[in-house]
């Protein structure tokens, strides 16, 4: 019964975002688009808080990997924020961007491609175990 809502859901959103993206692309609204975009942004948030949160009450077993899984990215983003990045502001292309800011998106831009590449990776190991066996 859960999969048939959420498939039912899941048809619903899809419909609804791409008639709206035809009427903002139509009508050349941006600001429709960017809505748009925002209030997918907040749904995707809110759903996965959500659907954390109803795994962890009916499987509290399932909280050791997420906090595995959430401890590591922020290790990942310490050793990219302070080993990888570097804190050197360039005044040409964004004058308000910092050196703390700076150095916080190059770290989010290396973790964006290292975890890229592992997904990539991941990809490329599952298709060559499947051709071994």
């Amino acid at each position: 019964m859960n999969s048939k809502i959420t498939k039912i859901l899941s048809w619903a959103i899809m419909g609804v975002v791409l008639l709206l993206m035809q009427i903002g692309l139509y009508n050349k609204n941006l600001d429709l688009l960017f809505n748009l975009v925002y209030i997918l942004a907040v749904l995707g948030i809110v759903g996965v808080i959500f659907g954390f949160v109803f795994n962890s009450i009916t499987n509290p077993q399932s909280l050791i990997k997420s906090g595995a899984t959430v401890v590591g990215l922020l290790l990942l983003f310490a050793v990219a924020y302070y080993g990888m990045a570097t804190n050197e502001a360039y005044p040409k292309p964004a004058p308000g961007i910092g050196a703390g800011l700076s150095q916080f998106i190059g770290g989010m831009l290396f973790i964006t491609v290292l975890l890229l590449f592992l997904a990539f990776l991941s990809i490329v190991a599952a298709w060559v175990v499947r051709l071994i066996r």
